[in-house]
Formats: C-alpha cells, structure tokens, sequence
C-alpha cells in the first residue's frame, strides 16, 4: 500500500515511511507542487460505530501533489477535505479497518456511492443509493 501511494503521490518511499526524504533518490514529485490535507482524530463508523467526539484535533498533515488533486479528483483545492480513520470492517473491502478515508466536508448532495456523516454523535460511513425524494443507506 505505501509504494502505491508512494507512486500516485509522487513521493519517494523514505519519505512516507520514515517523514524524511532520501539523499540519493530522486523525488518523483521534483518540480511538482505539494500540499497537504489534514488527518484528523475523529474515527469513521465502518461497523459498530465509533463516537465522533466533541472537537476536532489534526493529527498530521498528509501530502498529495497538485496533480493528483486536479487529476484523480477533480479539485483545485483542498478546501473542505480531511481525512478519518475508519473503525470497524463492515464496510470491507471498499474500506478496510484502520484505513484512512478523505471527506469533502463541503459536498451536501447525494448520488450513488460512499459516504460519510455525523448523525447522533457518531460519523459512519455507508453506501448510499439516491432516488427521488429519498436516499437508501447500507
């Protein structure tokens, strides 16, 4: 998982691994622009749920390359992303227990897919599936 991420962030493996960059490696992302999205300590509800707590906390900065923003999502920004931790294995093997979610706070319509919310102090993740005038979670 870390060489994938390694290759689609352009970031040299050291680098993930142990925060620092390797002398004779040469970066992948040389030339290109990073940014991060912060990883936060609320844990994603993906099977008996986990409590969303009262405050958010960042844990640390994850870096991703502009590219990969704009390419895999779209975005010209990282406005409104965070990334979660995912508790649980229910929603297994599109989320795996321990793995790390990223959420667009700022998305408030519904289609078919993979969402995450807060609802009664906890934040799950469920897929849902968009008909008109409702919207079936699983």
């Amino acid at each position: 998982m870390l060489i994938s991420t390694s290759k689609t962030a352009g970031l040299d493996l050291n680098e993930l691994v142990l925060g620092e960059s390797s002398a004779n490696c040469s970066n992948a992302a040389e030339g290109a622009s990073v940014i991060s999205i912060p990883r936060v300590d609320i844990q994603l509800a993906a099977g008996c749920g986990a409590l969303s707590g009262d405050s958010i906390e960042k844990v640390e900065d994850i870096p991703f390359t502009k590219d990969f923003l704009g390419g895999k999502l779209g975005r010209s920004s990282t406005d409104g992303l965070i990334i979660l931790t995912a508790d649980g294995d229910s929603m297994d093997p599109v989320i795996a227990d321990g793995g790390l979610v990223m959420v667009d706070k700022k998305r408030n319509t519904l289609s078919d897919g993979v969402y995450a919310f807060v609802y009664g102090g906890l934040a799950p993740a469920k897929y849902t599936f968009a008909q008109p005038f409702r919207a079936i979670l699983s």
